[in-house]
């Protein structure tokens, strides 16, 4: 396994916690192995580190690998109250991880206060400057009890400050559980490091149960490979959130769609209703017009007729005059004659005869009209009283409804005003009261709904300021959380950066730098910009790659001045040689220069002398050793190179040998004797009495004296010399022989000293190759380009926060002021509804504004009607009262009747006497011209009667003809108006352009026809009340789903011209009145954008909207598909499968080399699963074409892959929305493209000789002990490793395993170790047997703990085995040492 750079578990430790005060457990490249009988406390010791140190959490099913609850991490801390009498006590826990490559450590830990029966304490830190527990770092402060030093655990405040910026303290399990996952893991979000823990949990103790079987195996086998995360499905997320809001959307526009259409069917029957009855309403005016126009033309020409009529009968009137006048003087002369009285009196009676017959004939017309007066008087009697009963009735129904409508409406004043009208309903009420208050209601209904719109339109600006807000949020939250993930690179970049740097230390192992500039770097890093500078640290890095090219500076100029002094050295040397071998005997040592220039002058001046050394030789018989210890004490003492002289010579600088032989004294003469050349010029007697003078053996202050021991004494001076190894000076042969020698030595330590010089050299190069190497290295120091891109992309997400910030304020206030009108409007409305029992809304106030308008018409109605019912009551009266009269007179004219008939009679009776009388008389000729005379008399007489009747009659008919003609004149000039303004009213209908107009460059007349042709049998059918009706009812039903656009339904009325407020009759002011009542409309419109539009305009906005969105919808819906198949997600897909394949493939091959003891081997598939529905797709078929390269797919091949998965979210959403499973639409896209499902994990297991076979539960019950341990563990561990593929790349790879591999054989546990160490786990195991000495494992450490007799205390005996073989590690040192072999 790669593990470059990953950390490793270093060291555990715990402090005052269970048994232990003070303990520290070492890891042998990550792994431990805690051995110890039962009751040691292995178990304990390992769930105190793992999984405790990885969260935090303490829950008691956590710390027993059976799960049990019994004990509490109080009673770990605290200890048993019956072996440890402790009632409160502070413990910590930690856990070092150390860079596999590099010398960087990371500390873990928790603290834990316990005080029995109470709650405890938790906090938990980090220390990531570097320093170590229990090496530079303290988890307590010593302190004297009792006169005892003891440990006192540092408080949490002691921990923070002792840890400083060098790393965190946090107070609760979950941020601990954040800054292990931080610094340690890296895992993406902490929901995937949550069940990796829960893993390790069920990993640590899979004992032999029952309840484990393959199929439980599967399901941690699935649980374990990595899902998409919510980061990997974020785009989609966000495609189909968008998605679902233009579903809403479209929804909405479709309710809204819906809700228009519904309008505009009942609006477009009003339109079409309104524009036919204008164009019927014009044509007939025209027609109206028409035909008054014939009228008024027929009343022309009938005047014109009366006219010449009357001139006729004015001239028939003279003629007539004329005539009576002749007649008159004829009846004149007649008069004379007695017959003309009988004739006269006749025609007298005859005439009043006739007037009485007329007048009986009139009186019985009279009769019979009367009676028929009568008779049609009762029945209007009967028709009134129906009417007045209908009246009554047609009142009680409209005060039912003003009833229900005064309710509906909260009109309180209508209680009163019905009580008052029903007091004073059969006489003239005045209502001007009841009007008032109704108007007066309306008004305040109006005042409240104009309130209720401001409030809704507040509430509505409340909500969209609040959708602004939780935009404004939503992209506040967004750009923190990119600030948090860009913060999140940022500190992985400075962990990553701090590993570069440790890296480039260890790299750079020759540079001078402390411990405590790693640390301080550390600590830095993690406050790098804010306020460190990157510059401040890199420069003590850079320091001391200065100061160590200082150091090698120093050096290169040290080795400079040694190599001058080589060359010194060797120049002197060889002067040393030249003369040495110029010069016939050695010199002594310690011989100074002042002295030899003294003896040159002695010798230029001709003095004669002679160097003891060289005077004398030792006798044969003196031992070596004495002649050693006689030559170093003459050395010493002086004597070798004193002058031996025959006469004085002056001395300077040297010393001269005084002879003063003693005779009788043992002297030098017994071990020396003189020797000399012929050239020498001191005598031998000379020499011999000097030496004579030199005792030997003789301790006296008085004289000079050798001892064979080395000692010798001069005067007041006793030594003894530095034993030489042989004689160099005296004698011949000696000085020969230490002359050459001198020689060799010369010569070889020349040879020495130019091999140094030329070692000096090359170290020179290397210390400046060294200065280079530094340079090199310092440019080579980790850069912060990554980190600064990473610091500056988090500071302009601060800002674009900070902008939002501001504008989230400013909306605050925003919403501070409007929620305050809101709350001012609200109280304000409170008070004036408060009284009001209706429901507290716009509609509902809109409604009862309608309903209280109709309540208004009603009453203008019911006035109406009670006009009319006292209009009735009067004509009742008046009927009855004709009634009564009738019968008066039909009485009166039948008693006028009878006595008509009575004078009929007698006038009868006298004419028949007068003829009788005439008759007897004779005078028939004179009769005749009489009665001529009468006659034409009266004819002419009644001829001008009938002219003055008819002639008033027509002056008058006239006259009546002329008031006509002005009415009629007066008629076509309104009827002339009328048709203009119906023309307006028709022309403003056409303009509105609600209705088709089949030809609309037809004449304008000629338009009115055809739409009044068109639409004749549409205005017999409808009834005008009725479709104003049903547009009322689908207004305000549709009203709630056109909200948005507050639609508003007002009247249009017609502007009235001047004419119309003349002086008109009461048909044409009806005429009047219905042109207004018809010219009026209602125009229904709606807010869009700004602007007041039409029905059909917003629906043809919102179809088209509509079909925009629907187009959006399917693009994204593309998209949404696409995106799985090409883009981010179906790379991420695919490339999760491939690495499952992969690892299925790797694991089984793991396996297949697995070959236990009884022969068992295993493998195992993940085999794709097969479609369960018809419109989705085999996993074999799908995983297919989604490896294959996108742009390479048919359209077919892509729309197979679309349908299956929109099945799949499609079926998905089914269940949430009929089961209500799952939360939101995320999680259905999580659970659809979890291609976990897609897949099913087969384990197989083949036994020697046998076929391979699946490993079903029936088979696995049939395994032995140590066959079922293989099957489980092998799955769990790939399972483990899996979860890691999450993990960062440096996170260590860790498990743990209590009583580890408890019965599995030998064999078998070798290769389960061989397993585990191919996976690259580190971990800790505890057993009662496992010593863990296999070749399979490269190093373990080995602890095994003792704790005799339940004491409270446990020891420890550390062992190390090293992939070869195990020994006791005695001490730190050495286990440290073992660690890193």
């Amino acid at each position: 396994m790669n593990k470059h750079h990953k950390w490793q578990m270093n060291r555990a430790g715990l402090l005052n916690f269970w048994y232990y005060d003070d303990e520290i457990f070492d890891f042998a490249d990550g792994k431990l192995l805690l051995r110890g009988s039962n009751g040691s406390g292995k178990s304990v010791t390992m769930q105190s580190i793992l999984p405790v140190l990885l969260d935090g959490k303490k829950s008691p099913d956590r710390l027993d690998p059976f799960g049990s609850r019994a004990r509490k991490m109080e009673d770990y801390l605290l200890g048993e109250k019956d072996v440890v009498d402790r009632d409160e006590r502070t413990g910590y826990l930690f856990l070092e991880y150390k860079c596999e490559d590099t010398n960087q450590y990371i500390t873990t830990g928790i603290g834990l206060q316990a005080r029995r029966h109470k709650n405890m304490n938790f906090w938990g830190f980090v220390i990531t400057d570097n320093r170590r527990v229990g090496k530079d770092f303290a988890l307590y402060e010593m302190a004297y009890n009792g006169g005892e030093k003891q440990r006192i655990p540092l408080s949490r405040v002691q921990l923070e400050n002792r840890i400083d910026s060098g790393g965190q303290v946090v107070r609760t399990q979950g941020e601990y559980m954040k800054l292990v996952n931080k610094y340690i893991f890296g895992f993406a979000n902490m929901e995937a490091y949550d069940d990796l823990i829960k893993l390790l949990i069920q990993l640590r103790s899979p004992k032999l149960s029952k309840e484990f079987r393959p199929t439980a195996i599967y399901d941690i086998l699935e649980a374990s490979l990595p899902p998409l995360t919510d980061e990997d499905l974020r785009h989609l997320s966000d495609t189909i959130e968008h998605m679902d809001q233009t579903k809403q959307q479209i929804e909405q526009l479709e309710r809204e769609q819906t809700a228009l259409e519904k309008l505009l069917k009942r609006y477009d029957t009003y339109n079409q209703y309104k524009l036919a009855d204008k164009a019927n309403q014009f044509v007939e005016s025209k027609k109206r017009f028409n035909k008054e126009e014939k009228a008024f033309s027929e009343k022309r020409d009938r005047k014109q007729d009366l006219e010449a009529s009357i001139t006729e009968l004015n001239e028939r009137k003279h003629e007539l005059n004329q005539t009576s006048a002749v007649l008159e003087q004829k009846r004149n002369r007649l008069q004379n004659h007695k017959v003309w009285n009988l004739e006269t009196e006749k025609q007298n009676e005859e005439k009043t005869l006739q007037e009485i017959r007329n007048d009986h004939a009139n009186k019985d017309k009279m009769l019979t009209a009367k009676k028929q007066q009568e008779l049609r008087a009762k029945e209007r009697l009967d028709e009134f009283e129906a009417n007045l009963a209908e009246g009554a009735r047609e009142i009680d129904d409209k005060i039912n409804d003003m009833d229900q409508d005064a309710g509906d409406v909260s009109f309180l004043q209508h209680s009163l005003n019905k009580e008052d009208f029903r007091r004073n309903q059969h006489t003239d009420h005045d209502f001007t009261v009841w009007k008032k208050e109704a108007e007066a209601h309306y008004q305040a209904l109006e005042s409240i709904t104009d309130k209720l719109r401001e409030f809704e339109r507040k509430k509505d600006q409340i909500a969209e300021l609040d959708q602004k807000m939780a935009t404004a949020k939503l992209e506040k939250d967004r750009l923190k959380q990119e600030e948090q993930d860009w913060f999140d690179i940022f500190e992985k970049d400075k962990q990553d950066k701090l590993s570069e740097i440790h890296a480039w230390v260890e790299r750079c192992a020759y540079l001078p730098i402390s411990a405590e500039v790693l640390q301080q770097t550390s600590r830095d890093l993690y406050r790098l910009y804010e306020p460190i500078s990157y510059e401040n640290i890199r420069s003590p890095f850079v320091e001391a790659g200065n100061d160590h090219q200082l150091e090698v500076n120093k050096q290169i100029a040290q080795d400079d001045s040694r190599i001058t002094q080589l060359d010194d050295h060797i120049r002197t040397k060889q002067l040393e040689l030249d003369e040495l071998k110029t010069k016939r005997d050695p010199e002594p040592p310690n011989q100074k220069e002042e002295t030899r220039d003294a003896r040159r002058t002695l010798s230029e001046s001709g003095h004669r002398f002679t160097p003891f050394y060289e005077a004398v030789e030792f006798q044969k018989d003196v031992p070596d050793d004495v002649r050693c210890n006689i030559e170093a004490a003459l050395i010493d003492a002086g004597f070798l190179d004193a002058l031996i002289t025959n006469a004085e010579i002056p001395i300077k600088h040297d010393r001269i040998l005084q002879a003063n032989p003693n005779m009788m004294a043992h002297t030098l003469a017994d071990y020396l004797q003189p020797d000399m050349d012929d050239e020498t010029s001191v005598s031998k007697e000379k020499v011999d009495a000097v030496l004579q003078s030199i005792l030997v053996d003789h301790d006296s202050a008085d004289s000079a004296s050798i001892n064979g021991d080395g000692t010798y004494r001069l005067g007041l001076i006793h030594g003894h010399a530095t034993p030489v190894e042989r004689v160099r000076f005296i004698g011949r042969n000696a000085r020969k022989r230490y002359r050459q020698e001198q020689i060799e030595n010369l010569s070889v330590e020349i040879d020495m000293l130019e091999d140094e010089k030329r070692t000096v050299e090359q170290n020179i190069e290397s210390l400046r190759s060294d200065i280079q190497k530094t340079k090199d290295a310092i440019a080579e120091f980790p850069s912060d380009d990554d980190l600064s891109e990473s610091f500056s992309q988090i500071k302009e997400k601060r800002f674009d926060m900070s902008q939002y910030e501001k504008k989230l304020q400013e909306m605050d206030g925003q919403m501070n002021t409007l929620y305050q009108s809101y709350r001012d409007n609200k109280s304000e409305l409170d008070a004036e509804t408060r009284e009001l029992d209706l429901a507290f809304s716009y509609e509902a106030y809109q409604e009862a504004k309608r309903i209280m308008r109709q309540y208004e018409k009603d009453l203008h109605s019911l006035i109406n009607q009670h006009t009319t019912y006292r209009h009735t009551m009067l004509q009742l009266e008046q009927v009855k009262t004709r009634l009564e009269e009738l019968t008066v007179e039909v009485d009166d004219l039948q008693g006028e009747l009878n006595v008509l008939a009575d004078r009929k009679t007698r006038k009868e009776q006298n004419i028949a006497e007068i003829e009788r009388q005439l008759a007897s008389a004779g005078v028939d000729d004179i009769r005749k011209q009489i009665r001529e005379v009468q006659e034409a008399i009266s004819t002419t007489d009644q001829e001008l009667d009938q002219i003055k009747t008819d002639l008033p009659k027509k002056e008058a008919n006239k006259e009546v003809l002329n008031n006509e003609m002005r009415t009629a004149s007066t008629k076509l000039e309104f009827w002339t108006n009328m048709i203009e303004a119906w023309k307006t009213s028709f022309c403003n209908e056409i303009n509105l352009g609600f209705v088709e107009i089949p030809d609309r460059e037809m004449d304008l007349e000629k338009k009115a026809e055809t739409i009044a042709k068109q639409y004749k049998d549409f205005l017999k059918e409808k009834d005008a009340s009725t479709i104003e009706s049903q547009l009322t009812s689908v207004y305000f039903e549709q009203q709630s789903n056109l909200m948005e656009y507050r639609m508003t339904d007002t009247e249009m009325p017609a502007s009235e011209s001047d004419w119309m407020h003349g002086d008109w009759s009461e048909e044409q002011r009806i005429q009047i009145n219905n042109w207004k009542r018809k010219a009026d409309r209602r125009l229904i419109q709606l807010d869009f954008q700004g602007k007041r539009v039409s029905p059909y305009y917003m629906n043809e906005t919102v179809e088209r909207d509509r079909t925009q969105q629907q187009s959006l919808l399917d693009d994204q819906d593309r998209q949404l598909y696409e995106e799985i198949l090409f883009d981010s997600v179906g790379k991420k897909l695919r490339s999760r499968i491939n690495r499952a394949q992969n690892w299925t493939e790797k694991m089984d091959k793991l396996m297949a080399k697995s070959d236990s003891s009884s022969g068992l081997t295993f493998s195992i598939k993940w085999k794709p699963r097969t479609a369960e529905t018809e419109a989705e797709m085999d996993t074999k078929e799908l995983v297919d074409l989604l490896q294959r390269d996108a742009r390479l797919l048919k359209e077919e091949d892509i729309n197979q892959v679309i349908d299956h998965f929109r099945s799949k979210i499609e079926r998905a959403k089914e269940l949430v929305e009929v089961n209500g499973e799952g939360n939101t639409l995320l999680q259905v896209l999580k659970d659809v493209l979890d291609y976990r499902n897609w897949f099913s994990f087969i384990l197989s297991f083949q036994r020697e000789g046998e076929p391979k076979r699946e490993l079903t539960n029936h088979a696995f019950y049939k395994f032995s002990g140590g066959e079922k341990a293989m099957a489980m563990y092998i799955p769990l561990f790939t399972a483990c490793y899996s979860r890691y593929q999450e993990a960062d790349d440096m996170a260590p790879y860790i498990i743990s395993l209590d009583e580890a591999f408890a019965g599995v054989d030998e064999n078998n546990i070798r290769e389960m170790f061989e397993i585990v160490e191919q996976l690259g786990f580190d971990y800790i195991m505890n057993s009662q047997v496992l010593w863990g000495d296999y070749d399979t494992i490269s190093s373990l450490a080995i602890a095994e703990l003792i704790r005799p007799k339940n004491e409270g205390f446990v020891s420890v005996i550390r062992y190390y085995w090293d992939g070869h073989s195990r020994h006791l590690a005695l001490g730190e040192a050495e286990s440290a040492a073992a660690s890193q072999s």
